[in-house]
């Protein structure tokens, strides 16, 4: 089952197609049981097979419907006067999400103007560390949140948060600002 999972957490919504070697590669599975075990998924209906490439499937589709947390509906409904006033004011994207692990999971996202490139998309995760709103929400996170996220860093980029020290100089200023 485990296996199983790690192919299905390869799509994300900017990658919601490939191939088996690149997903293979990426659940860090031999070619030969990412196929196999791909076609079973298939069989269910929990992955599509096009040409040569799978995707998220009609029945993981429902059942990620079913698994939607209510929670995030109210929170949207609450937050989107707020989101569009704060886009109003900046013409400027404007991105809910919550920390969900060590993870941003967004939730709602306004476009802005200026079209800044961002992997960032609802329903998308990314490690918070790596963000300026998971930094903002690991700013007034509980010390114990702060500490695992400190220990398991991945920085996306060069300029990505790389040390634990360099984590808390940027969370100080953050909680300096507000």
């Amino acid at each position: 089952v485990a296996k199983a999972l790690a192919l299905l957490s390869c799509f994300t919504p900017n990658r919601p197609a490939m191939g088996v070697s690149e997903i293979a590669r990426q659940a860090q599975l031999p070619k030969s049981t990412a196929h196999r075990l791909l076609a079973v998924l298939v069989d269910w209906d929990m992955v599509t097979k096009r040409g040569t490439e799978y995707s998220p499937g009609a029945r993981l589709n429902e059942l990620a419907a079913l698994g939607s947390q209510p929670d995030n509906h109210e929170l949207r409904r609450v937050a989107l006067p707020h989101l569009l006033d704060l886009y109003e004011i900046t013409h400027e994207t404007v991105n809910l999400g919550i920390l969900t692990g060590q993870d941003v999971l967004y939730i709602d996202k306004i476009h802005g103007h200026n079209g800044v490139n961002s992997p960032a998309c609802v329903g998308g995760r990314l490690r918070a560390a790596n963000t300026a709103i998971g930094k903002a929400l690991l700013a007034f996170s509980d010390q114990k949140v702060i500490a695992r996220v400190s220990a398991n860093l991945r920085p996306a980029t060069s300029l990505s948060v790389s040390s634990a020290a360099q984590l808390d100089r940027d969370l100080a200023a953050i909680r300096r600002c507000g």
